[in-house]
């Protein structure tokens, strides 16, 4: 048989948070009041812990009267409204002090099946004020139904009932996030990733997320949903030609990286957020990478050959000056103005990518680079003439 939701606890569960203090103030008022609060039903606890959020937002003269207007209180026993307040949620049922019309009124029913199942420990003030509102407020009502399902009930759920849009109130959804902060986070992500998804694929988004096994996080369903946006929101500062080609697409992307054996494929958001943009380069084949900046500005970062190998010099120097003849692209100081220094920065402990992509425990000399092209154009020059 299921519990009885007005099973008396044998085992006293403490009051703790910022609640402990309201009930401090109705136990001196009413002594015996805290004692009572740490051995009531979780039901009942839980009805005392909306209470006493509501009386510290309206004070006790406010919340007497609500509870006197339906017949709650007996002037006859206290006339100090603190101790009229604690001998209402001491002897009234929980249904009765939830449908007082400053708690959750008509609603009062809803929101037992509610309370009963966030069990003993107190949310925050703002928890169940986000309750109230959500069971409460009628434009909040379908939000609301997702507690009518198998969805836990807790200060993280509560709040993205009501704060997630609507599509995303769902219990596959509810049940798998963490923490607060996760409901801005995957709000930003659903109205960054669907409006670039077609239709078709929307649908079937929905049908892959109820078919997900309870480990699978939303994460890993996010990405799976970034790998079938047909194109990018962005573009580059130069147009496809016979050299290069804009990676426009998450797919054009991985194709390209499972090629070229490097690590393009698990970069597939960074275009989404406007952080950086690829380009393929024919020949030899090479991926160049672009970092966005604001206005419309870039700064060429690396280019990443076959397993992350260098490219040749003469084809580093024509990539470069092709794009910084746009006037859009720029490159590191370290690879123009200060590029002298850069004969100091391991001395130094300087680290860092340049052009080409190097490893960590390597620093890029643009000077070798350079030193080599000129070079190799002298001894060109001088072979004609």
């Amino acid at each position: 048989m299921p519990p009885r939701l007005d099973k008396i606890t044998l085992r006293p569960n403490p009051v703790t948070g910022p609640l402990l203090v309201t009930s401090l103030g109705l136990d001196r008022a009413h002594p015996g009041y805290l004692r009572y609060l740490t051995t009531a039903s979780t039901l009942k606890r839980q009805a005392n812990f909306v209470a006493l959020m509501v009386l510290e937002d309206i004070g006790p003269d406010y919340l007497a009267s609500r509870f006197r207007a339906v017949g709650l209180v007996d002037d006859t026993i206290a006339s100090d409204c603190s101790a009229q307040i604690a001998q209402v949620l001491i002897t009234a049922r929980a249904q009765d002090i939830c449908g007082c019309d400053v708690l959750f009124g008509t609603a009062s029913s809803t929101a037992l099946r509610v309370l009963h199942r966030i069990g003993n420990e107190p949310l925050s003030a703002n928890g169940y004020r986000a309750l109230i509102d959500l069971i409460f407020n009628p434009e909040h009502r379908e939000r609301g139904r997702i507690f009518s399902q198998e969805c836990p009930v807790s200060e993280t759920t509560i709040k993205a009932a009501l704060r997630l849009p609507i599509l995303l109130v769902r219990p596959e959804v509810l049940t798998r996030l963490k923490s607060v902060e996760q409901i801005d986070e995957l709000s930003a992500a659903f109205d960054l990733i669907f409006p670039l998804l077609p239709g078709a694929i929307q649908s079937d988004a929905w049908q892959s997320l109820e078919a997900l096994s309870p480990s699978t996080s939303l994460r890993s369903w996010l990405r799976k949903l970034v790998e079938k946006i047909p194109r990018y929101p962005v573009s580059g500062p130069i147009s496809d030609d016979a050299e290069m080609t804009f990676l426009s697409s998450p797919r054009a992307m991985a194709d390209t990286g499972r090629r070229l054996q490097n690590c393009l494929a698990t970069l597939l958001s960074q275009p989404l957020l406007n952080r950086y943009v690829y380009y393929l380069w024919h020949k030899p084949e090479c991926v160049v990478e672009l970092r966005c900046l604001s206005r419309g500005y870039f700064v060429l970062k690396g280019v990443h050959t076959t397993g992350h190998g260098t490219v040749d010099a003469v084809t580093l120097m024509h990539i470069r000056k092709k794009f910084e003849s746009t006037g859009k692209v720029l490159v590191g100081a370290e690879n123009a103005e200060a590029r002298k220094a850069n004969r100091a920065a391991k001395l130094l402990d300087v680290w860092g990518r340049g052009l080409p992509n190097l490893d960590d425990d390597e620093v890029f000399d643009l000077i070798d680079i350079e030193d080599t092209v000129e070079i190799t154009t002298a001894s060109t020059t001088s072979t004609v003439s």
